[in-house]
């Protein structure tokens, strides 16, 4: 069953049996192999041209024995994805870590770049937990595309990146264009360095009140593009009006979250949907 949560802003350190940090760093899950995040200086969605470059920079085979491009992005975005080559990478190891023991715990988790290589596990609790057997959501998909690629806030437990897929899948039939993926987990969840006191067990998902663009957005576009509100008044205002504006908050917006609904318990917030996915 999918659970909802609003979080307090508690900030503590993972109890729960979570891999533990050593002074060589941590010790479960150091050599995984990952589907990595696209890099943030990379275009998102690599063309004809590029993606037949990269497989002859790859392998030694002839160019005339390559197989035909991958079909280039299309504009509008409908429910077709564009053809990215999948590479299988292996991320650098991270630094060792030094411990300190008054040092919070999300400085440790926010440096992890990889996931746990374990079974897929949450640990203990939306707010004060951590997770295993992480899985990154791709940058581009069916109906999404994931924002903020730079945080590197974009995993999560296998049944979370399922959940997503599909909601993305089912947007265009809503009258939605395609879903902007906020905040996930880090890779192997715990608190982080910024923002959320929730998101720690990779089971949570914010979705922005905003439809996709009709095109592949680029890494600058991801990282500057802003959230709307769905609010009359200001949120930074102090007696504002905090009441939804009908001229922002459509039909479409509420066919998106009674979607959402059937399978997961989404939270709306004024700039965002949170999901909290937790069967």
């Amino acid at each position: 069953m999918i659970a909802v949560l609003n979080a307090a802003n508690e900030s503590s350190g993972c109890d729960f049996g979570c891999a533990r940090p050593t002074e060589a760093g941590f010790e479960e899950g150091e050599r995984g192999v990952i589907r990595p995040p696209a890099l943030p200086s990379a275009t998102v969605c690599i063309g004809s041209a590029l993606a037949l470059a990269l497989a002859i920079s790859l392998s030694p085979v002839a160019a005339e024995n390559l197989p035909p491009p991958p079909k280039p992005c299309m504009a509008p975005v409908s429910t077709e994805v564009c053809a990215v080559p999948q590479v299988k990478v292996v991320p650098p190891a991270p630094a060792p870590l030094k411990l300190r023991m008054d040092a919070p715990a999300r400085d440790y988790f926010g440096k992890m770049t990889r996931p746990a290589a374990m079974r897929p596990q949450a640990i203990g609790s939306y707010a004060k937990g951590c997770q295993a057997g992480a899985v990154a959501l791709p940058p581009n998909g069916r109906g999404f595309q994931v924002m903020r690629l730079s945080r590197n806030r974009f995993w999560g437990q296998p049944e979370l990146i399922d959940y997503l897929e599909d909601l993305g899948r089912d947007a265009p039939k809503l009258g939605w264009r395609g879903l902007m993926v906020g905040d996930m987990a880090q890779p192997r969840g715990g608190p982080m360095t910024s923002g959320h006191a929730s998101h720690q067990i990779g089971l949570n998902a914010d979705i922005w009140l905003k439809q996709m663009p009709d095109h592949i957005m680029s890494a600058s576009e991801r990282e500057n593009v802003s959230a709307v509100s769905m609010l009359r008044g200001r949120l930074d205002v102090k007696g504002a009006d905090r009441s939804v504006d009908p001229k922002k908050f459509t039909a479409a917006h509420a066919r998106l979250i009674r979607r959402a609904a059937l399978v997961g318990a989404p939270l709306s917030f004024p700039c965002q949907a949170e999901v909290s996915g937790r069967r």
